[in-house]
C-alpha cells in the first residue's frame, strides 16, 4: 500500500475527474480513517455529491498477473451488480466514461461509490441480528444468482478461488514449519522488523499451539458432514458493514467472494461481530453475541439452520487457514505487518477457543 501524500491525493483527484465526467470538478478529497488493513479510502466531494474512492491493497495472489487480476475484479464487480439487482444491500458502483466498473491508478484498480451516511456498530442484539440477516440475504440471493446464470457461476468457481486453501496449507505444514525455524529475519523485507516480536512469538509456538490446531483441523475435515454451499462473502466483519437506522445494513468489500461452505462464512461473521460487541461492552458474553448474529443469519437463510452446530468447527478451520496462509506468504517474502499481528491477536486465540462458540 502506498502512502496518501498530498501529491498522490491530488493525483487521484485529477484521475477521478478524467475517468468520471460527472465528478468534475473535485472540490475536496481526503483520506478517510477507516479500520482496514490494506486499502486506501478517500472521501470525495464532487459534482454536488459525496463519494468514496477505494484503492484496494492486499488483493493479488503471489505470481498473479495484471491481466488475471483485472479479470478477477471484473467478475467480482459483475457479481456485485447482479446481487444488487436481486435486492441485496451492496454498494452501487459508478461506471467510468468507458463503462468500466474500475480504472487503473498507480497500479491499483480504483472503484467509486456514492458516500452512504452510517453510524458505528453498537454491539446491541438488534445490530447483531441485522448483521446476521444481511449476510443471510446475501447467501440466499447468491444461490439464486448461481442457479440462474450457469456461465457466471462457472466463471466464479473457476476464477474466484481461495488463495492457499487450508487443505494445501496442511499438506505444506512440515515444510512451512521447517522454513519458519530456519527463517533469517535479516532476509525479509525491512517492514518485517515491525513485527519481529510477533514472528518470534509465532516461531516459539509452532509445536505448542499451531501443530495441535493442525491435528484438530485434519480430524474435523475428515469427519464433518457436508453443509450448505453457495456464494459466500468470506470477509464479513464490522468494518465491511455500514449500519443505517432507516435501512438494512449495507454490505461492503466483496473482493473475497467465492463459492464455498456458507457456515464457514457465517462463522467468520459470528466471531468478528461478537468480538466487536464485547469491545463495545466488556460485560457482553461472546457466545451470546454470536448466537444473536446466527439467529439473524438463519432468519433470512433458513437452509443454514442444520449447519449451526458446525460453526465452532468452521471457526477453527477458518482461523487456522488464515494463520497458515499468512505464514506461507511471509516465508515467501510478502510480509504484511497488520496480518502477522492478527495471527497473535485474533487467529490463534480464536482457533484455540472455537469450542466456546457452540450455539
Amino acid at each position: 500500500m502506498f502512502p496518501a501524500t498530498a501529491e498522490e491525493t491530488a493525483g487521484l483527484a485529477r484521475a477521478l475527474e478524467r475517468e468520471y465526467p460527472g465528478l468534475a470538478p473535485v472540490t475536496a478529497i481526503e483520506p478517510m480513517r477507516v479500520a482496514l488493513v490494506s486499502s486506501l479510502i478517500f472521501r470525495v466531494e464532487a459534482g454536488g455529491g459525496a463519494y468514496c474512492a477505494k484503492l484496494p491493497g492486499y488483493t493479488r495472489r503471489i505470481g498473479q498477473t495484471d491481466e488475471d487480476l483485472r479479470a478477477e475484479w471484473t467478475l467480482v464487480l459483475e457479481a456485485q451488480a447482479r446481487l444488487l439487482a436481486l435486492g441485496v444491500p451492496v454498494e452501487d458502483l459508478l461506471r467510468t466514461r468507458s463503462g468500466d466498473p474500475v480504472f487503473e491508478h498507480r497500479g491499483r484498480l480504483c472503484r467509486v461509490v456514492r458516500f452512504v451516511p452510517s453510524r458505528p456498530f453498537s454491539g446491541s442484539d438488534a445490530d447483531l441480528r441485522d448483521a446476521g440477516r444481511a449476510l443471510g440475504a446475501f447467501h440466499a440471493a447468491g444461490r439464486v444468482l448461481l442457479a440462474s446464470d450457469p456461465a457466471l457461476a462457472a466463471g466464479i468457481r473457476h476464477r474466484l478461488v481461495r488463495d492457499m486453501p487450508l487443505a494445501g496449507s496442511l499438506a505444506a505444514w512440515p515444510d512451512l514449519r521447517a522454513g519458519l525455524l530456519r527463517l533469517d529475519p535479516a532476509a525479509l523485507p525491512d517492514k518485517a522488523r515491525e513485527v519481529a516480536a510477533e514472528l518470534a512469538e509465532i516461531r516459539d509456538s509452532l509445536d505448542t499451539r499451531i501443530a495441535p490446531l493442525c491435528r484438530r483441523a485434519e480430524a474435523r475435515l475428515r469427519d464433518m458432514p457436508a453443509g450448505p454451499e453457495g456464494l459466500g462473502h468470506f470477509d464479513y466483519h464490522p468494518a465491511n458493514v455500514l449500519f443505517r437506522d432507516a435501512a438494512p445494513p449495507l454490505v461492503l468489500d466483496l473482493e473475497q467472494i467465492a463459492v464455498g461452505p456458507l457456515a464457514k462464512c457465517a462463522a467468520l461473521g459470528a466471531t468478528r461481530f461478537a468480538m466487536a460487541a464485547r469491545d463495545a461492552d466488556p460485560s457482553r458474553d461472546e457466545r451470546a453475541a454470536a448466537a444473536a448474529f446466527v439467529r439473524g443469519w438463519i432468519e433470512t437463510f433458513p437452509d443454514g439452520a442444520p449447519a449451526v452446530a458446525q460453526i465452532p468447527d468452521w471457526i477453527l478451520l477458518y482461523e487456522l487457514e488464515k494463520t497458515l496462509r499468512i505464514l506461507r506468504r511471509t516465508l515467501a517474502g510478502d510480509v504484511v505487518p497488520p496480518m502477522v499481528r492478527k495471527i497473535v491477536t485474533h487467529h490463534l486465540p480464536l482457533g484455540e477457543r472455537a469450542g466456546s462458540f457452540r450455539i
